[in-house]
């Protein structure tokens, strides 16, 4: 039977084909895309799909063609897709294994579809509330940097938080979650400089009170982990410390004249050397306190109290008069500063801000309200008053008056007040025997022979008294007995007080001097015969990178730098210069060491004269 027979012939123009449905592989290469003017068995032929259903596609392509747009029902479906590249938006699923770099922006990623990524490079990170089998809580880290006053941390920002401090400061705390865990991760300033940081009152901590954390940080890597918890949104937090690394060790090192086994070295009343270099006295963790003339008194980290050296008058307040101890012997309490006044007398406040007092009581200094003629001495420690808001407290003007700065930063001063040096009592050379307030706010208080010197809370400095060897820095040698502010500058920082020459730093780190410089303890490189009537206004200490300035005993001065480095000049008979001599120096030479604390919590209390001393802390 014959068979019907198609004949192909040349087409006379293009070809418009509806549809084509096509069962089995299709293997073609695509070429340009144009009109095929001619179709002849045996060539290629390029097509421009329409709906193409296929379970594989064998071939290569030729050309970078895109199918900018696929529509029609039903959808492309591919089996195999062989390519050495493909450019292209896809919406919807995707089944199957996905090998190579993805590079493109998820708009959604639905729960129950699977992800499969080769390489996935994010920037956002999301709170995480639809990831299955985590908690609906956020889980994102914030770096705060405290360098002022008030610190926030702002929860919504991050519950984990890095907390950089640089300065002390209060720290707030605000959206917080309705149950929350929050981590903070305190890293102090690389410097042996301690930081404060006072927390939200609404935070009970494990233990009863807030912790002790990293204080001194000279080469870096010091930190406190705290973690803080709270069930009713941040009305109150329960916290504790988890972690803290405090590899600091805070020594005590001592040189010069060791009178009375003040420099703890546990010694006989008659091996009692000289020491010309830095010696250690036993122990670590000390924090803050003084050395007089003749005694000891510092604390430690943990809030005990220790005592050593003469103990005439009852100085050393263990009810154990004129009996000397050469090792650091604990008093019993919690106790949070520490010094030791010259002429047998010590003063100490305890963690509730209480001030104690003991030793001798000329002119009333134990600041206890007593009648002249009952001024008998104590030989244990007996509160002043019943404050409870006492930050730090010393003596000052040729040991006979004693001063208290409270919380509030209000000064207060009591004792002998001949020449005004009770600072603006009325009328003049009446005496106190309990504190009187010196109005002002204040920072700081030092003083030398019969004058007082203190900073105020606005940067300025005062000072009053004796005026001799032109003390007060008034251009003169007037006494005055109010305080007199010295030039007209805002930027004064630590102060301290020789013999007979004050000492000051500016927040620019420029050291000044005034007074006698007999023995060069103006560090001027210059000396002077005893007749030297002194420099009435401050001079420049060259340098620009001083810290702190510190007392050394008899006319000797040392001061720390920021990088750590301690610097002594002046008298130097008893090696109270620490450089293994006994050789005087009029302008600053190093002590070895680089770590020595820019603090200086522990020193000589001011205007020493008798004694001639070092003793410093070091951290290491």
């Amino acid at each position: 039977m014959t068979q019907p027979k198609v004949q192909l012939v040349a087409p006379l123009g293009n070809i418009t084909v509806p549809g084509m449905n096509v069962t089995g592989v299709v293997t073609a290469t695509i070429g340009d895309v144009g009109v095929a003017g001619s179709i002849i068995q045996g060539n290629n032929i390029d097509i421009g799909a329409g709906i193409i259903t296929a379970t594989s596609f064998v071939g290569d392509q030729i050309g970078t063609y895109r199918a900018a747009s696929l529509t029609g029902s039903p959808d492309l479906v591919v089996g195999v897709v062989t390519s050495s590249g493909f450019v292209a938006q896809i919406t919807g699923d995707v089944t199957g294994d996905l090998t190579g770099n993805v590079v493109g922006t998820a708009g959604s990623i639905l729960s129950g579809k699977d992800l499969w990524v080769g390489i996935a490079t994010a920037t956002l990170v999301g709170p995480g509330q639809n990831l299955a089998g985590v908690a609906g809580s956020s889980f994102t880290h914030q770096t705060v940097t405290a360098d002022g006053a008030t610190t926030s941390i702002d929860l919504s920002a991050g519950h984990i938080i890095t907390l950089n401090q640089s300065a002390n400061t209060t720290l707030s705390i605000s959206n917080a979650k309705t149950a929350q865990l929050i981590t903070i991760i305190r890293i102090k300033d690389s410097n042996a400089t301690s930081r404060t940081l006072a927390w939200p009152d609404s935070i009970s901590w494990n233990g009863g009170t807030a912790p002790t954390l990293v204080d001194s940080n000279p080469s870096g890597g010091e930190s406190d982990q705290i973690q803080l918890l709270t069930r009713d949104g941040g009305v109150k937090w329960y916290g504790w410390v988890t972690f803290s690394n405090n590899r600091v060790d805070q020594n005590l090192f001592v040189a010069g004249y060791n009178n009375f086994g003040k420099f703890g070295q546990n010694e006989s009343s008659g091996t009692l050397a000289r020491l010309s270099s830095p010696t250690q006295i036993s122990g670590t963790n000390w924090r803050n306190g003084a050395m007089s003339d003749a005694h000891v008194l510092a604390t430690k980290t943990d809030n005990t109290l220790w005592v050593w050296g003469g103990n005439q008058q009852g100085a050393l307040g263990n009810n154990k008069a004129n009996l000397a101890i050469s090792s650091p012997t604990q008093i019993s309490g919690s106790w949070s500063f520490a010094a030791a006044g010259n002429n047998n007398r010590s003063y100490a406040i305890n963690t509730d801000g209480e001030l104690w007092i003991w030793g001798k009581n000329e002119w009333g200094t134990l600041g206890l309200n007593q009648a002249p003629g009952t001024l008998a001495a104590l030989s244990s420690p007996t509160q002043v008053g019943t404050d409870t808001t006492w930050s730090s407290a010393g003596d000052y003007a040729y040991y006979r008056n004693s001063w208290g700065i409270k919380t509030d930063a209000t000064l207060w001063t009591w004792g002998q007040n001949q020449n005004g040096r009770g600072g603006g009592w009325l009328p003049d050379n009446v005496s106190k025997s309990s504190p009187t307030q010196i109005p002002g706010s204040w920072t700081a208080m030092s003083g030398s022979y019969a004058s007082g010197l203190a900073t105020k809370t606005d940067g300025t400095l005062w000072a009053w008294g004796y005026g001799a060897f032109g003390l007060l820095a008034q251009n003169n040698r007037s006494e005055y007995s109010s305080p007199r502010q010295i030039g007209t500058e805002t930027t004064w920082n630590k102060i301290a007080s020789g013999s007979y020459s004050n000492y000051a730093t500016k927040t620019d780190g420029t050291l000044w001097g005034w007074g006698c410089s007999i023995n060069g303890e103006l560090g001027l490189n210059e000396h002077f015969s005893p007749s030297y009537s002194g420099r009435s206004s401050p001079v420049q200490i060259p340098g620009t990178t001083w810290e702190t300035v510190i007392n050394l005993g008899n006319k000797g001065v040392g001061a720390i730098k920021t990088d750590g480095t301690l610097w002594t000049w002046g008298n130097n008979e008893q090696g109270q210069l620490g450089i293994n001599d006994r050789t005087q120096r009029s302008s600053p030479t190093q002590v070895p060491g680089t770590i020595w604390d820019t603090e200086a919590v522990i020193k000589p209390c001011p205007g020493s004269n008798g004694a001639s001393h070092f003793i410093l802390r070091k951290v290491q």
